[in-house]
């Protein structure tokens, strides 16, 4: 008889000891990719933070006035979208277009330093962002191929830790 409840509490313990050290695993990937998440949003963030330099730019030279609206639109809806989906992603692309809009702008003011100065920037913040993007969707993809191990999917199931999706630009 102890020899049974022995075995069933050993079992037991293990089963408890894996699903324990399964949930930790799978929590500390989702934890990995929520930080480089942020670091990608912080890119994000740079790059919305340096519009309205330009804005001012375009008003002090008089320049086409749509280009002003149209980047503050594309900029603020993607301010709101602020999980990584296809939405945020294009959202996203239709700021980049905006800014490309802008830094395509002749005359005169093209050449102004303020205006070269943040257009440099905001190209040194979309270098870092390539960097940062690529770490992102290299956590993602170790996630999914690790919660499909047979001994953390079911794990992950309970838990409801699903596939993440990759981040494109």
């Amino acid at each position: 008889m102890w020899q049974v409840l022995l075995l069933i509490g050993s079992t037991l313990f293990l089963f408890i000891l894996w699903f324990f050290v399964a949930f930790r695993y799978a929590k500390g990937m989702r934890k990995d990719i929520e930080q480089v998440w942020r670091k990608v949003d912080l890119n994000y963030r740079k790059r919305h933070d340096l519009l309205p330099g330009l804005v001012e730019f375009l008003r002090m030279h008089e320049l086409d006035e749509r280009l002003v609206t149209k980047a503050l639109g594309a900029r603020d809806f993607a301010r709101r979208e602020t999980f990584p989906s296809a939405k945020k992603s294009s959202l996203e692309k239709d700021f980049g277009s905006a800014l490309r809009e802008i830094f395509n702008v002749g005359g005169e003011g093209a050449r102004d330093v303020n205006f070269l100065e943040y257009k440099s920037e905001i190209i040194k913040v979309e270098s870092v962002f390539a960097d940062v993007l690529e770490e992102f969707n290299t956590k993602v993809e170790h996630h999914n191929v690790r919660r499909s191990l047979w001994w953390m999917r079911p794990v992950c199931a309970v838990v409801r830790y699903g596939a993440v999706e990759r981040y494109e630009m």
